[in-house]
């Protein structure tokens, strides 16, 4: 019998039993001929997903949920765990698959090819990891911008290494967007000492290790922004434990500011911003050089 194609998809959740229905359907939801392994690892929610998860469940068993792949493997728990990326590693290490992500329980694929399409470049093209553009919505769903990674690498097909590069200086990929392959899920797998930084993390040691990845233009999340969102609670955790990932990596924290100012450089169309953009990252390129050298900042 030949293998069935398989997703492993890890959903690390918590109290967020207001949009955890809306993600569980977009994966359900995915139309093609693959089989997809679906598992919620919840911390020990307090609100009612506990309630939605044991739903689900039931109504997959009981075929109330209409179901357009080869088949869908459900399963839960929920206990106080030692962090969001704990839970997503202990899935990826359990589950055996051909294409492994991870989705939020606050965010939703866009629409119910997005599988087909991963999996139809996996086969032709057959890169370690595939990734495409995400939109961030508010928490009813309205559009309030786009993912970054839609500017910086505009061309589809296989990232060139000058693009690449960029890893050194911030995160070019959109999280919920990048579907990787075995390799990177068993063999580099998740650092859990980062809480933030450790989807950036898996790709920058996956292009060390050579990994090739392969752009997608077009969307395939939505990236949800609310009060409670992990990426709205920037603080001191945040930029201490960015210090640890540049020294992990032998980047100099100087890369922080220089990459933050580069991004907006690179993500508005403002001609008056963008000149003032660079005459700072101009004055930090010579600070760098004079200190450090440049081999630090990239681009």
């Amino acid at each position: 019998m030949k293998k069935k194609f398989t997703f492993v998809v890890a959903t690390p959740s918590l109290n967020q039993g207001r949009y955890l229905s809306q993600t569980i359907k977009s994966v359900w939801m995915q139309k093609g001929d693959f089989l997809i392994k679906h598992v919620v690892a919840d911390g020990g929610s307090t609100d009612n997903s506990v309630d939605i998860l044991k739903q689900y469940q039931t109504d997959l068993k009981k075929n109330k949920f209409k179901i357009c792949c080869l088949g869908i493997l459900f399963d839960w728990k929920s206990k106080k765990d030692k962090g969001q990326t704990s839970a997503i590693a202990e899935v990826f290490k359990s589950c055996s698959g051909d294409i492994y992500c991870w989705l939020n329980s606050d965010d939703y694929l866009k629409s119910d090819n997005i599988f087909a399409t991963v999996k139809n470049i996996f086969e032709q093209q057959k890169p370690n990891i595939i990734t495409g553009d995400a939109i961030y919505v508010k928490p009813n769903g309205v559009v309030i911008g786009r993912h970054y990674s839609a500017t910086i690498l505009k061309n589809e097909g296989f990232v060139n290494e000058k693009n690449l590069k960029l890893l050194e200086q911030f995160d070019i990929f959109s999280q919920p967007s990048t579907f990787f392959d075995k390799s990177i899920a068993k063999e580099n797998r998740l650092d859990e000492e980062f809480f933030y930084c450790m989807d950036w993390d898996l790709w920058l040691r996956a292009m060390r290790n050579h990994a090739t990845f392969y752009k997608i233009n077009r969307v395939l999340s939505c990236m949800r922004r609310h009060s409670e969102s992990k990426t709205n609670k920037f603080g001191e955790k945040y930029f201490r434990e960015k210090n640890i990932f540049y020294s992990k990596h032998k980047l100099y924290n100087i890369n922080f500011v220089y990459s933050f100012l580069k991004l907006r450089y690179l993500s508005t169309n403002n001609k008056v911003v963008r000149f003032l953009i660079m005459i700072i990252i101009r004055i930090l390129k010579k600070i760098k050089k004079t200190f450090w050298g440049s081999k630090t900042i990239v681009g």
